[in-house]
């Protein structure tokens, strides 16, 4: 009889274990946010189109000069969102949407060096951070003719 008693005591310690185990997880997802719990990174660029144009960096402000063999194509003030959809990549979930970026495209006839090595007829295009100056998205392509 004290053998059963044992073996059922047993038994309750793990019962208790497991059931403690599963509301400690319970309450550890529940205080975490849904980002958290889908291992979404969080937002680390938060939107900031409220911002006047002279709260933010302006485009000689950039510190990027383009090298003299180069063509400046495009330099515009957009919205991340914007920018995301002229790149045709995929969400990037820790820039806001509504983040103030500027979008600039320089042209490369003779080409430009990558890690790569050499692109040939290169159209360079930087998504740089309007508020702090980062560089968010840099993307090197090789065209077939002259923008």
């Amino acid at each position: 009889m004290k053998r059963l008693g044992m073996t059922v005591l047993g038994l309750l310690v793990v019962v208790l274990a497991v059931t403690s185990g599963i509301a400690l997880a319970r309450e550890d997802t529940a205080t975490k946010s849904p980002a958290d719990v889908n291992n979404t990174p969080p937002v680390v660029l938060p939107g900031n189109a409220d911002k006047a144009p002279g709260q933010l960096l302006q485009g000689d402000e950039l510190n990027r000069v383009p090298p003299t063999e180069s063509r400046p194509i495009k330099k515009q003030l957009i919205k991340w969102a914007d920018a995301e959809k002229l790149l045709g990549d995929g969400r990037t979930p820790w820039v806001a949407r509504d983040r103030q970026v500027w979008l600039i495209q320089v042209y490369y006839p003779n080409g430009t060096e990558t890690k790569a090595g050499v692109i040939p007829n290169a159209l360079v295009t930087e998504v740089i951070d309007a508020e702090t100056g980062q560089s968010i998205v840099t993307r090197v392509e090789r065209l077939n003719t002259t923008p």
